[in-house]
């Protein structure tokens, strides 16, 4: 079984440290799972080595940046419920070893005309599931959270326990203690090939070549280069992502920890259905300005590899037709637009499962834009995999012989 993932990343054949040496498990792409997952065998006692085509953390994936939002608004199918429960529980507990704060909970706000479908879910499952909520009125809303204009015809659902995820310091917190615990990881290294016969694996790379007893593959949108048995499931979609500061300078924030009406403590994370699309606002933290977001932005389908990172005045336009809605005070100058990828599913729930042919393999993928909140706990499951445990949770809706 050969993958060619060429492409996309600067030629490093000429120096850097060799790749060699028999493991426990490989694991291939160290963004937000790989990283959890190389954390999660280390710990366990593997021999772990790590590979990252481009450098650790990067921008080109899914999992830079400083926010990614944590709501069960999305979350009505039975099985995602213990799975979302042990990933918060999991990230408290990452942040406590790593000693700095990674997972905010702060809370989030679902709203939208009633009836929407995104809003009805959050109140289902808040009341289905016993999760900690709160039914505000628009005017209520308004006035706990200053930060945002919400349409007096609106339905809003607070849910206090959500928050946000800061997934560069995610990625970094893993990858720290995972070379605690021993893992070997390198960054611009480019899986070329790999094969799998006998009681082994073979991982060719362009800084030499390694064997493993398990292959983990977690490489994002580039999953259906290292595994072409996935190239008819995952296909990558352009979302564009803008940083832009209150029109009000007063209210644009003074510090990360209180920030005012557009900080942390006072402007919970968001998805909020309005007639042109789902959208997610996020507080200024980490880089100036509030992040603004329209999930499946444009519905860009693209090659990884040929990604124009680019961002246009109408992907900007965009964002702000919203942000002049529904931040008080509007869109005012522009601080920050970037790029990066969703790898979706037809169904757009994820993989996490043992390649259908060959069982020393095994993948996570597809996460659809909402995935980043459950990587340590997906490294669990891959782990379970690898020392063919019984899986703890229920993961028949996320087979990949369910397409």
């Amino acid at each position: 079984m050969a993958a060619d993932s060429s492409g996309g990343v600067p030629d490093t054949s000429a120096g850097g440290a060799a790749v060699d040496g028999h493991y426990d498990v490989i694991v291939v792409g160290v963004g937000g799972m790989g990283s959890a997952a190389a954390l999660e065998l280390a710990r366990r006692g593997r021999d772990v080595l790590a590979l990252e085509r481009f450098d650790v953390p990067h921008a080109r994936g899914s999992s830079h940046g400083y926010s990614r939002i944590v709501s069960r608004s999305f979350y009505e199918l039975d099985a995602y419920m213990p799975i979302y429960d042990r990933a918060c529980e999991r990230w408290e507990e990452i942040e406590d070893e790593w000693g700095r704060e990674v997972f905010y909970r702060r809370g989030s706000l679902t709203t939208g005309e009633p009836g929407t479908e995104v809003v009805s879910t959050a109140r289902r499952t808040a009341e289905r599931f016993d999760v900690p909520h709160e039914r505000l009125g628009p005017a209520e809303a308004r006035e706990r959270f200053p930060g945002y204009r919400i349409p007096d015809s609106h339905e809003v659902v607070f849910q206090p326990t959500d928050g946000f995820l800061v997934p560069r310091d995610g990625v970094c917190a893993c990858v720290d203690l995972a070379h605690a615990n021993g893992a070997e990881i390198h960054a611009r290294t480019k899986v070329q090939e790999w094969t799998s016969g006998g009681s082994s694996v073979t991982v060719e790379t362009d800084r030499g070549d390694a064997t493993a007893d398990a292959l983990v593959v977690t490489a994002g949108a580039w999953t259906p280069a290292v595994l072409p048995v996935t190239r008819d499931v995952l296909e990558a979609e352009r979302q564009v992502l803008g940083r832009f500061r209150p029109t009000d300078p007063t209210a644009a924030g003074r510090t990360h920890s209180t920030g005012g009406p557009f900080g942390p403590d006072d402007f919970p994370v968001s998805a909020i259905t309005t007639e042109n699309g789902q959208y997610s606002a996020f507080p200024a933290y980490g880089s100036p300005g509030v992040k603004l977001a329209r999930v499946h932005h444009r519905e860009e389908t693209v090659d990884p590899d040929e990604m124009d990172m680019a961002v246009t005045a109408a992907d900007e336009s965009v964002l702000r037709w919203f942000g002049d809605r529904y931040l008080t005070g509007g869109t005012g100058p522009t601080m920050r637009l970037e790029t990066c990828l969703y790898t979706n599913t037809p169904d757009r729930r994820f993989v996490v499962d043992t390649h259908p042919d060959h069982a020393r393999v095994h993948l996570a993928a597809g996460f659809s834009g909402h995935g980043y909140k459950f990587c340590p706990v997906i490294a669990e499951i891959l782990a379970d995999m690898v020392e063919e445990r019984p899986a703890e949770f229920d993961l028949e809706p996320f087979r990949f012989d369910r397409f």
